[in-house]
């Protein structure tokens, strides 16, 4: 018998998205914020979303994740340095647009997520998809934040780490980790998918 806590995606989602719009948000568009982190790491601010899209490979048809993943270098330095050099204050937060790191080929999860999202807006069969800024990943014996994507196509919800792939091959292929989603626990926030892709990993929406 199942978790009886176990619900559709799509449903657990859609209450998240209501009840912790920081956490769970469904679309991004030009002027939205997302948020860095928790307490003082600022925000971005959505800007120039062509040219953000700009040179991809694959859209509209497919999602461009091996662009996506090897077009940012994870240098989490270089990323806080630009957000530093191109952050403004408003309403007391710091708040940078989200074009400058990726005009400089830079971005660790949130980034790269960021990115995803705007790419499955506009992704053929997409009906869903949500960018989950501020949630984590459990690899071992604790969770860490991460930051990911779940998006339902042609009627079925995948989760969507374009930071961890599936894995890379010593020609720097990349394959996908691109996950059935079976469902969310919606007390806990905590994502099941299909066995063969759990790989250790437990994602969850907080």
């Amino acid at each position: 018998m199942g978790d009886p806590n176990v619900l559709d995606a799509g449903k657990v989602l859609g209450i998240y998205a209501s009840q912790k719009p920081n956490n769970v948000i469904p679309r991004l568009d030009e002027g939205a914020t997302v948020l860095r982190g928790w307490g003082s790491a600022g925000s971005y601010v959505i800007d120039d979303i062509d040219g953000v899209l700009s040179g991809l490979d694959g859209l509209p048809e497919n999602l461009p994740y091996g662009d996506i993943h090897n077009r940012l270098e994870p240098d989490t330095d270089r990323v806080e340095d630009l957000f530093g050099q191109n952050a403004k204050e408003v309403n007391g937060r710091h708040v940078a647009p989200f074009s400058t790191v990726i005009r400089n080929g830079v971005g660790a999860c949130l980034e790269k997520a960021m990115l995803t999202q705007l790419a499955l807006q506009c992704t053929t069969g997409v009906q869903e998809h949500y960018l989950i800024p501020i949630g984590s990943v459990k690899q071992g014996e604790y969770f860490d934040p991460h930051a990911f994507n779940l998006a339902k196509r042609n009627g079925a919800w995948f989760l969507i780490d374009t930071q961890i792939p599936l894995s890379i091959d010593e020609n720097h292929i990349v394959r996908p980790y691109i996950a059935p989603v079976l469902g969310i626990n919606s007390r806990k926030g905590h994502i099941a998918v299909r066995e063969d892709w759990q790989l250790g990993r437990t994602y969850s929406l907080v």
